[in-house]
């Protein structure tokens, strides 16, 4: 799945500017929960979606980060251990303009 969503990766040592590359793993996770919506996922299983089995620590703190700006952002809420799109959210992707 990680393989699919993260396509757009520059090459192997490219610097990338670090707003870039946490717009790209929001992106990644919003996608995610959009996509399985009404489903709901525990932060566990939205992690393994976006990360797969074999993430090093640089990836999985990326995810973390993530879901914690999406959060701050008004994106996500957290539901006890379950994390789910807002209503606003939903309603974006709704209309078709990203």
């Amino acid at each position: 799945m990680q393989e699919d969503r993260m396509s757009g990766d520059p090459p192997e040592g490219e610097w990338v500017p670090p707003a870039r590359e946490d717009a790209k793993w929001q992106r990644v996770v919003l996608e995610i929960l959009l996509d399985e919506y009404p489903h709901q996922l525990s932060e566990l299983e939205l992690s393994r979606e976006v990360l797969g089995d074999k993430a090093s620590l640089r990836e999985q703190d990326a995810c973390q980060r993530a879901i914690e700006d999406l959060v701050r952002g008004g994106l996500l809420q957290r539901c006890e251990s379950l994390i789910l799109p807002t209503r606003p959210a939903r309603l974006f992707a709704s209309l078709g303009l990203s």
